[in-house]
């Protein structure tokens, strides 16, 4: 196992995959989930201050800057693991074949740098 790795599965991060471990045998899913835990923490200057999740379920007014009105729903810390969860499931196998398929429809292509 890398530390890198290592050093994610003993993270406090909240935004965590039960699968979590499985990082430690697939860059991909290392990266994925990495990049989610930090992306997905709430900043005071960014949607509203609730996190990039939470953003999808907040109903807001129409004028700019746009201003929350209300929840649709509070989103669990159940919630934040499952989406946790499906966005390291995207650095699998298969879920790397359905990114390329969804992007391909798009005419798009996932290309590994050739310095990798």
């Amino acid at each position: 196992m890398t530390e890198q790795a290592e050093q994610f599965i003993k993270s406090d991060t909240k935004d965590k995959s039960w699968r979590v471990r499985r990082v430690k045998y697939n860059d991909l899913e290392l990266a994925f989930a990495e990049e989610w835990a930090k992306e997905s923490k709430p900043r005071s200057w960014y949607n509203f201050g609730h996190g990039m999740a939470q953003d999808l379920f907040i109903v807001t007014d129409e004028g700019w800057p746009h201003r929350p009105i209300r929840f649709l729903t509070k989103l669990t810390k159940r919630d934040h693991m499952m989406i946790a969860t499906v966005v390291q499931w995207l650095g699998t196998n298969v879920g790397m074949s359905f990114l390329r398929t969804a992007l391909n429809k798009c005419g798009y292509d996932i290309v590994r740098k050739k310095d990798s």
